[in-house]
Order: C-alpha cells, then structure tokens, then sequence
C-alpha cells in the first residue's frame, strides 16, 4: 500500500508533512470528527531527521519556516475575515498518489517549532514536531465536480437549458435535476452555480429566485399552478387566450370595492397533492399578464376547499404590486400548514389570493410559482443586471456572486438573500429558477444552468 500525503496548503505553497520524502517522518495523526461542533482539533506529530546534505536540510529548514508561515496566513485570514492572510487547507490523499485528495479549511495552527529551530539546532539529529491543528469539521473533494444535469432539454453536462415558465411547451421547464446517484460524498455540500443568460434581448436580467426541492416529492410535485386552472375568479370573467402566458392563457379579475377581496381560489390542493408537499416551505411567486397597478395582495392557505372557506390556516404577509412589473414574490407558506411529520392521508385544502385597492380594479393572473425552500437564493442587483451573454456566477468557496461578461471581467453588482444552495446526498435535488428583467418577466426568456460541487465527509 502506498504511503499516504498529508500536506498544508495555503495559496501558491505547499509544505509536505509527509510523503516519505525530506526526511519527514509521520509519527503520529488524530484523524477525528463526527462531533457537533463546526470545528475539530488535532494533533499531527511528525519527526524530522538531520541529513548531511546541506541542500537536504536548507528544504527542512525551509519545511518548519513554511509551517510557521502557515500558521501566520491561517491566523490573519481568520481575523481579517479574508482581508490579510491567505487562506489555508490541510490537504490528505490517504493511500498516497492516485487517491482522491481531500482537504479541510485551517482555522488555526499551534506548533512547538521556536526560532532557533529554523537554524538548524538539533537534539541528536532530530526534531521532534508537533502540530495542533483546529480545522472544519468535515473534509471536501479538493477538485469541483460538475453536476451532471437533467430536465426535458436533456441531461448531462456542459449546461442545461431552461426558460422563464414551466408548462406544457416541449422542454420549457424552468428547473434542473440531479439524480440521486449524482449526489455523492455522505454530508451536504454548497453549490457552485453559473446561469448564462442565453436571451438575446436588451432588457437584463435584474431579479432571480432560485429554490430547491429535495425533502418533498420533486419528481411528482406540481410546482406550476396556472391562473386559467383556478377555481373561482372574482368577475367570473373567461380566461382571455395569449401566446405571452405559461398554458397560453390569463385569468382576469375584476372588483369594485375597496374591502379586502377574494380573488383567485384553487381547490386543488388535494391529498395527492399534499402527500407531494410533504409539509416543507414554499415561496409563492405571481407572475401577471400586464402590471397589476397599487394593489396589496397575499396568499392564505384555507379549509375546507369550498366557495366560502370557513377557516384561514396560514397566510403570507401582504406585498404592494406596482404598475412596473410583472414578477413579484408574495412570501412563504408551509404546504400543508399543519400536522408536519404526517406523510400522507391531509385533507384537501385551498389555495387563496386575496387584493385590496380603493375602489377595486382587473387584474390578470398569468401563473403561481410554488418554489420549494428547503434551500432559495434571491439574487437583486445593486447596479446594472445580467445582460445577454453574460453569466451569473454564485461561488460558495470565495462567497462571492458576480457577473461575468465575455472577456471575463467581473462586477459584484449582485447581492444575495437566503440560503446557499446545496447537495444534499443520496437523494433528489432539483433546483427551480424564475427571473424578472427590465421590461417585466418574459415567458420566453432562457438561461443555460451549470452547477458544480465538492463532495464532503465528516471522516475519512
């Protein structure tokens, strides 16, 4: 069996603590983990032997200097927060050469190597080193590995197309897929996502969310629900036919009072329905046909699903719309609101919008959005937005969002709200997108999603 390597790493330095050469011996490495803490902290005990090669001991010298160096980059990238200092990974291919490296960030390093050392003053021919080592706790694939993607469009690598809606368009899906086997390592891992806006059109994207789906039914979980399909609309007006709207059509609906009105209801909250849910979070996103004007609007889940519901379970807090924009986010519910660790047999419920203006007013509903959150990023700019060619690059291992324009400059016009995304393994993960731009939230807008990640373990 070959020799393992362990070694510290921090920028463009690598100091070797062992792989059987310089004259370093392992003597002794308390691989722990597995406890609660985000840190762990170990002993690496190492012997090092004078040679009388003056060459051989100038590259030991130049080992403890590194150590020490080491220990001073880890220190400062800690307390600056990455503003000094360098940041620094103990790395381990256990078995030697050809096995997968891992590594694990070094939040801080003690060591028994005083100044006089690094000149060479030895006790019979020998150092005796020893490290104290506070790391994460848990070790990472040292390379990224893309995701291999799927969804109607296709699966694979390379990047994976989506649109701005999801209905019965051949391949027009606005989410990705990996496949359970694809998600590997034995602990969850952050996301790297690139998004290249493929929509040749001079209105930017300017207003992302992304959620993901992995703790209900993603595979069966609908997470569409057109306007045509409600229920009851206020007005009773016919769905009105257009090319512009998810499923073709818009609902429109008209009051003329300035109470509080019910406008949409969807009873199509089933058990079935519900058994997909599985109780988890989900942000509701509206888009519109045309802006809907200074209406306060939310969304409440009620019982039973009848024409007047007898009781309000959960609601969304109320969002002011606008005469600019199409897209807007009317906050989260729990799908069903109750008895969260049943795994089937809910009863039905009801899905409501509700609106409010002085005097009432027609609104025409496009579609809901209902965005799985077991994990959601919102990305807004604070400048300019994504335009066509460019792409969109979330980077969980600098914890920067940027844009990145054909030459390959970058802006950070880009700030995020929520969770970063994540791999969670052995299981499904999808993970849903839908934008607004400039010019309000164009069905037809595409992107091309690539995704990459780290496996993680919590030993090795």
């Amino acid at each position: 069996m070959a020799a393992h390597i362990l070694k510290l790493v921090y920028g463009s330095t690598t100091v070797n603590l062992y792989d059987g050469n310089d004259y370093t011996y392992l003597m002794g490495y308390e691989l722990r983990g597995g406890g609660p803490g985000l840190t762990v902290t170990e002993q690496i005990r190492l012997q090092i032997h004078y040679a009388g090669d003056d060459a051989v001991n100038a590259a030991i010298r130049a080992k403890l200097q590194g150590i020490v160096a080491a220990a001073r980059e880890a220190l400062e990238w800690q307390e600056s927060r990455g503003r000094r200092g360098t940041q620094t990974f103990l790395k381990i291919q256990a078995g030697g050469a050809g096995d997968t490296t891992y590594r694990s960030e070094v939040a801080r390093i003690d060591h028994n190597i005083s100044g006089d050392w690094l000149y060479g003053q030895w006790s019979q021919h020998v150092l005796d080193v020893v490290l104290t080592v506070t790391r994460r706790n848990f070790w990472e694939a040292d390379s990224l590995t893309e995701l291999s993607l799927s969804n109607g469009s296709g699966s694979g690598t390379g990047g994976i197309g989506i649109y701005n809606h999801d209905d019965g368009g051949v391949n027009h899906d606005n989410y990705v897929k990996v496949a359970s086997t694809g998600a590997t390592g034995s602990l969850p891992a952050p996301v790297k996502l690139s998004l290249h806006n493929t929509y040749n059109d001079a209105d930017e994207l300017t207003h992302l969310w992304v959620g993901q789906g992995t703790w209900n039914q993603p595979e069966d979980f609908d997470h569409i629900i057109e306007g045509e399909d409600s229920d009851f609309n206020v007005g009773g007006a016919a769905d009105v036919a257009d090319g512009g709207c998810s499923g073709g059509f818009y609902s429109p609906a008209t009051w003329a009072v300035g109470t509080e009105t019910l406008l949409y209801r969807w009873d199509d909250l089933s058990e079935l329905y519900l058994g997909y849910a599985k109780a988890k979070r989900y942000r509701i996103l509206a888009r519109f046909f045309n802006a809907p004007g200074l209406v306060t609007v939310r969304a409440a889940i009620t019982y039973p699903p009848v024409a007047v519901p007898t009781v309000e379970l959960q609601t969304t807090g109320p969002t002011l719309l606008d005469a600019a924009n199409l897209l807007y986010d009317l906050g989260e519910l729990d799908i069903p609101p109750w008895l969260e660790r049943l795994t089937s047999d809910w009863h039905g419920l009801a899905l409501c919008l509700y609106g409010q203006i002085a005097g009432g007013t027609t609104v025409n509903l496009d579609f809901l959005h209902i965005q799985p959150v077991d994990s959601g990023r919102y990305y807004r700019p604070a400048a300019e937005g994504v335009e066509f060619g460019e792409y969109l690059i979330d980077d969980p291992d600098t914890g920067h969002i940027y844009v990145q324009d054909a030459s390959g400059d970058r802006t950070g016009f880009f700030v995020p709200a929520g969770d970063a995304l994540m791999l969670w393994p052995g299981r499904i993960n999808r993970y849903y997108f839908l934008g607004r731009d400039a010019g309000g939230s164009d069905i037809a807008r595409t992107a091309t999603i690539q995704m990459w990640f780290r496996p993680r373990r919590q030993t090795l």
